[in-house]
């Protein structure tokens, strides 16, 4: 009688291995688990909110066996040899331990999202980003936004851009340019109509020291000159 007790208690609870690939398309997980060179059928038990597909031969499965029959087995899924080794006393990684896209809670508060591929964000809704810190986003491909709608940067200080060596900086009252600005054409050829509508404020600089400031008619005004009544050329005028 003791024996036979014994023998419950041992099929209780059992270490076995998923032997068979899994369709996860069912209502209800179940696992094929080889143990004693047998196999059998296990439902899965995983936490609220998290869905796995545990890979075939190296994931163990923690079984439990109910009214000691092979009809009612429940059981954990576990991988002690491909799970993310070397965390700290608190810390949590999940992810895929075969491609090992992952996603780290570190010790220290940091969290790390880590994908071997492409990584897909779908929101159905708004998405707001605050940041108390610096912003970074290092890009070694090409940055391309899309947009619906308006395209908003707002800045309390100033914006700034650059592009090579070039680099254009507006503030709430100035725009600079390291490299010269050419207005766009409207006959789709080279150089293009600028409106000024407040004129332009050489402020101290030399008119002949700023480059060539040449009208559609070919004048330029850094060197075009006036004759005058004796016969003199005035040099151009700040």
């Amino acid at each position: 009688m003791f024996e036979k007790i014994l023998n419950r208690l041992k099929n209780m609870v059992r270490l076995g291995y998923v032997s068979l690939p899994t369709d996860d398309s069912g209502d209800r997980h179940i696992v094929t688990v080889s143990k004693n060179d047998k196999q059998y059928p296990v439902y899965a038990a995983y936490p609220y909110g998290f869905s796995a597909n545990a890979p075939v031969d190296t994931s163990q499965v923690l079984t439990f066996n109910i009214n000691d029959s092979n009809a009612n087995v429940a059981g954990i899924p576990v991988n002690q040899k491909l799970r993310f080794k070397n965390l700290q006393s608190g810390e949590v990684k999940t992810g895929n331990f075969i491609t090992t896209s992952n996603t780290y809670y570190q010790s220290s508060g940091d969290i790390t999202i880590t994908s071997v591929g492409n990584l897909f964000e779908n929101i159905a809704q708004d998405i707001t980003i605050t940041a108390s810190g610096k912003m970074t986003s290092n890009i070694t491909g090409n940055v391309e936004v899309n947009s619906q709608g308006e395209v908003k940067i707002t800045s309390p200080s100033k914006i700034t851009l650059q592009v090579g060596g070039a680099t254009v900086v507006l503030t709430s009252s100035l725009l600079t340019s390291s490299v010269p600005i050419q207005a766009p054409s409207y006959s789709g050829s080279g150089g293009g109509a600028a409106n000024m509508t407040s004129g332009i404020n050489m402020g101290g600089q030399n008119i002949s020291s700023v480059g060539s400031l040449t009208t559609t008619g070919g004048i330029n005004l850094s060197t075009h000159r006036h004759s005058t009544p004796s016969g003199d050329s005035d040099p151009p005028k700040n």
